[in-house]
């Protein structure tokens, strides 16, 4: 089993089928400023590790860029989780369809009037994520409204994630 596979199984909270019953995170606390700081990196797209024992974060990409011949500036954090893996819980981004479902249930929530179509069909688009912030721009106060509902619905995601740990 690579790093990979025990990355995914330890953020899902799955220890037991790499020889451990209980996660060594369970009581690991985190403020709401650490919260906070792990949701910008998830809707970044990187993959947050915390460290069990003192609580430290390090975040990257999945993809290593020296795969591809590029510096990686991200070097040093992948070789101390690599080294320690099993002393990092690793919690990954939502994916790209359960961020579109947190976009639908957001304009469900609200009171869109008739721009709720407008902006659910720019879901429908070749560019999703794209052409609903494009269409946000035409509506300040709906797109604050979705970025305090984004950042509240990130940091209950670090928390089930935590939960689950």
């Amino acid at each position: 089993m690579g790093f990979q596979e025990e990355s995914l199984l330890l953020s899902k909270g799955i220890h037991k089928f790499i020889g451990r019953n209980k996660s060594p995170c369970m009581d690991i606390k985190l403020s709401d400023q650490h919260i906070k700081e792990i949701a910008q990196d998830l809707e970044k797209g990187l993959t947050c590790h915390i460290h069990c024992k003192t609580g430290k974060i390090i975040s990257f990409p999945e993809v290593d860029l020296a795969d591809f011949g590029e510096e990686d500036q991200w070097f040093e954090d992948r070789r101390e989780v690599e080294e320690n893996w099993v002393d990092y819980l690793v919690i990954l981004p939502p994916s790209p369809k359960e961020v579109l479902e947190m976009i639908r249930q957001f304009l469900e929530s609200v009171d869109a009037g008739g721009y709720r179509n407008s902006l659910l069909q720019s879901l429908e688009m070749a560019h999703p994520f794209r052409e609903f912030k494009k269409s946000l721009h035409d509506f300040p106060t709906l797109r604050k409204e979705w970025f305090r509902y984004k950042d509240e619905k990130y940091r209950n995601w670090i928390r089930l994630r935590l939960d689950e740990s």
